[in-house]
């Protein structure tokens, strides 16, 4: 037997052998393969979802942004809207002038005139604007002063003009002068 020394304890001698303490000794236990894969496949769900969340982040950035300048846009757009109804309001808008432009075109004033002139005269330049009404002026050479009577009778007394008002002109020899007059859309 063991020699028992002062506090009754056993020393070394046979009966005690130097063995480690399981109680306090953490054991290596080995995972088994499946919760391996389960560790695996959970980290790599975990990166999968941080990224989805990074991206979805980043759309949601991008919309928010377009969506941003696409009201800038509207409003742009309402203010362009009004001004021009302001105009259209006003007469001088764009549709009024297609309008008339459509119902008075360039050739049919044209080819009035043409009917209208005497040989002797000839319109050197014709300015058309399109407006609430439609407005002419021309330049007119006339080969004399009788010519330029001629003409300006027969331009005052047409159906599809008025408010002619001859400009100043030169009696001596070939007659130059600006008309201007109203179109009036009664010559259909």
């Amino acid at each position: 037997m063991a020699r028992v020394g002062r506090g009754g304890l056993a020393r070394w001698g046979a009966h005690v052998k130097n063995q480690p303490d399981f109680s306090t000794t953490p054991r290596s236990r080995r995972l088994p393969l499946w919760e391996i894969v389960a560790v695996v496949v959970a980290v790599a769900l975990l990166g999968v979802a941080l990224r989805t969340a990074f991206t979805t982040r980043r759309d949601s950035r991008a919309a928010r942004d377009r969506l941003a300048a696409v009201q800038r846009d509207v409003v742009s757009m309402r203010a362009r809207v009004q001004a021009y109804g302001a105009r259209v309001a006003a007469g001088g808008g764009l549709l009024t002038q297609a309008a008339a432009a459509g119902e008075s075109p360039p050739e049919r004033i044209v080819a009035q005139l043409g009917r209208v002139l005497p040989e002797a005269a000839r319109v050197e330049r014709l300015s058309i604007v399109y407006g609430e009404e439609i407005t002419l002026e021309m330049r007119v050479v006339a080969r004399d002063a009788i010519a330029w009577d001629l003409t300006l009778e027969r331009l005052e007394e047409t159906r599809f003009l008025e408010e002619v008002s001859p400009g100043p002109e030169h009696r001596d020899g070939e007659v130059r002068t600006t008309v201007s007059a109203r179109w009036v859309e009664s010559s259909r």
